[in-house]
């Protein structure tokens, strides 16, 4: 599952995939909050595993209830879904949150390789940084982002 590039490229690929439901629910409460400012904001989803969204349409429909919103968010959030998933790969990665592909990556990385549970997870951005200090063009930048929050946390410490 991880002996090649061309593996390993489609297990970033399924870590996009897995966070197609997430920013789909992102993307409704980002359009409630512009149309109806002011209002209490739900929180968005950060990890593809976010129990919201086993019920989105329970959450959705509790909020808009919370805020006063009479836009039916269950079908927003469809059609969200519905265009994400109507994206190819170099688009949907301008869409989805990173921090929720890498969050998926790690993840099912260190599943398979149960010994690496403890590592921590910036140490695996710097491994992989540095063997493939040319990262694909659809990743690039994530990477950069990834990046940047790492200096950031060095020049805290």
């Amino acid at each position: 599952m991880w002996a090649s590039a061309p593996l390993i490229e489609a297990r970033i690929q399924d870590a996009y995939d897995s966070a197609r439901p997430a920013a789909a629910f992102n993307r409704t409460i980002s359009q409630t909050i512009r149309a109806h400012p002011g209002c209490n904001p739900l929180r968005y989803v950060q990890q593809a595993r976010d129990e919201r969204l086993e019920t989105p349409a329970r959450h959705l429909e509790q909020w808009a209830q919370q805020i006063g919103c009479r836009t039916n968010l269950v079908d927003d959030f469809h059609k969200n879904r519905a265009e994400l998933d109507a994206m190819g790969s170099e688009e949907l990665a301008t869409q989805v949150n990173g921090k929720t592909v890498l969050n998926t990556f790690l993840r099912n990385f260190q599943a398979c390789h149960p010994p690496l549970n403890g590592f921590p997870d910036w140490q695996f951005v710097n491994q992989y940084l540095e063997q493939c200090r040319t990262p694909p063009g659809q990743i690039r930048e994530l990477i950069r982002r990834i990046e940047d929050a790492a200096a950031a946390m060095h020049r805290r410490s």
